[in-house]
């Protein structure tokens, strides 16, 4: 039996069920729900919340963020601001040493490595749904 093509609601599902692997579900879904920006690397991140991450890394006077640090920094940003809720306390949050992070910054631990900003990515997620331990 021939295959039928692909609807545009079935290809946006495909794409989000790749987006969610890829960020192995430490995202929680609606944070995923920002448009696709136009290299389809993932979320947009919007303009605004693009400048918070370069005012982070004025604040901690690191070097000006590579794209690669960026790319690994704007899913957790958007999951700050969505477990907090407000970009103050997201901001407050990437900003100050965790003990779960042996006490280095959030920011800088996601900056640092793709392993980093998924164990900020992780306790973001426990955070948001009160699992945090």
């Amino acid at each position: 039996m021939p295959r039928r093509p692909k609807t545009s609601h079935q290809s946006e599902k495909d794409d989000f069920g790749k987006k969610m692997l890829a960020l192995q579900g430490t995202v929680p879904r609606g944070t995923l729900n920002f448009e696709t920006g136009p290299d389809e690397r993932g979320p947009a991140l919007p303009p605004h919340l693009d400048q918070i991450l370069d005012e982070i890394a004025q604040t901690l006077g690191a070097a000006p963020l590579s794209d690669e640090a960026r790319t690994r920094l704007e899913p957790v940003l958007v999951a700050a601001v969505d477990t907090w809720r407000l970009e103050e306390e997201a901001r407050a949050f990437l900003l100050r040493p965790h003990m779960l992070l042996d006490d280095a910054t959030p920011f800088a631990l996601a900056s640092a490595s793709p392993k980093g900003a998924e164990r900020v990515l992780r306790i973001l997620g426990r955070l948001k749904y009160g699992t945090a331990s």
